[in-house]
């Protein structure tokens, strides 16, 4: 089984090279039951979302063709 982490928010060169490297770190079964022995998913609390993010759940982007991107008089 293979597992992948989104590591977000690297800004900087040597950071990202950094989380390359971790592809090379190679977990054997015993590893991984380590690792998930040490929590469960039950202990995971709070929102999955940051509070204000929520308002952009279920919304809806007007289209493209509805904008005036070329008339920068509009914008003034």
């Amino acid at each position: 089984m293979m597992y992948a982490l989104y590591i977000s928010g690297t800004t900087k060169i040597e950071n990202f090279n950094e989380n390359i490297g971790a592809l090379s770190v190679k977990l054997t079964m015993e590893d991984m039951k380590e690792l998930e022995s040490c929590t469960s998913g039950d202990v995971v609390k709070g929102e999955r979302h940051a509070y204000m993010s929520s308002t952009w759940i279920n919304s809806e982007t007007p289209p493209l063709s509805s904008l005036d991107l070329c008339d920068v008089s509009k914008s003034s």
